[in-house]
């Protein structure tokens, strides 16, 4: 019986891409098997963290206007990777960047996000921010209001419209509604890891499940179309019920994987 330890994070340099939730490992001696009665195990699954996410590097744009036509770009936040299982989890993120704002801009009041009743509101800033004049020959003090532009999760899992959420209609509205996010209810219960050398997946998991020792442990066929041929590399990815890709960013996923052949 064959044993891989397996980690996300092992092969960054060589494979970018690579993330807790879809990753690929080349190995130093490759896997060889001719057997058709090959199966593959897990012994120990261990994440880091949750696993529903959004799936990219995101980013708000933010800004501040005195008319709704022009405005002024102060900064844009990255959004910190990690695992997100609830709305309210992916809100306290983007909070987070947004109120860490008045510390080092001239913003006085940072836009902020609220959850109520399944709906996000949205409530923009406000900023003081002082313009030379020349009429007066001296700097002129106006209060702005402050605006964000959006990456796509606030349309696609949010569900604001992309129109009624623009900057302009920020600087026009005290609050911004979004209508009942759907997604976060679909979120399922179960995802499963597959990887390329096994024809079924090779662990199911429930969605708050984080570290699985396998004791008695299910065993899957071997990828029949690598039966006699060198793999070099495994890949590993998880999937929902609907077999989306499913994507995370953060953290670290380890994985003991067993191969066994009966004769």
């Amino acid at each position: 019986m064959d044993t891989l330890n397996v980690f996300s994070d092992s092969w960054n340099d060589v494979y970018p891409e690579n993330n807790p939730g879809s990753f690929i490992i080349p190995l130093e001696e490759p896997l060889t098997y001719y057997h058709q009665n090959t199966f593959v195990g897990v012994k120990l699954f261990a994440s880091s963290g949750n696993f529903y996410n959004i799936t990219r590097d995101d980013y708000i744009g933010v800004y501040i206007t005195d008319n709704g036509d022009n405005f002024r770009f102060i900064t844009t936040l990255v959004l910190p990777a990690g695992h997100y299982r609830t709305a309210e989890d992916l809100i306290d993120c983007v909070n987070a960047g947004l109120l860490s704002l008045p510390r080092y801009t001239e913003i006085k009041k940072a836009p902020k996000l609220y959850l109520e009743d399944q709906s996000v509101l949205f409530e923009p800033g406000k900023a003081d921010y002082h313009q030379y004049d020349p009429d007066d020959d001296a700097f002129v003090g106006k209060e702005y209001k402050v605006v964000c532009t959006f990456p796509d999760f606030f349309y696609d899992d949010f569900k604001f419209d992309r129109n009624l959420i623009s900057r302009k209609n920020q600087f026009l509205r005290r609050f911004i509604w979004s209508e009942q996010m759907a997604s976060f209810k679909e979120t399922p219960s179960e995802i499963k890891l597959w990887s390329n050398i096994s024809e079924d997946p090779i662990l199911s998991l429930q969605i708050t499940d984080h570290i699985i020792r396998n004791d008695e442990i299910t065993w899957v066929p071997y990828n029949k179309n690598y039966l006699g041929q060198n793999v070099d590399i495994i890949e590993f990815y998880f999937t929902t019920q609907n077999n989306i890709r499913l994507l995370k960013r953060e953290g670290n996923t380890a994985i003991s994987l067993l191969l066994k052949t009966i004769f």
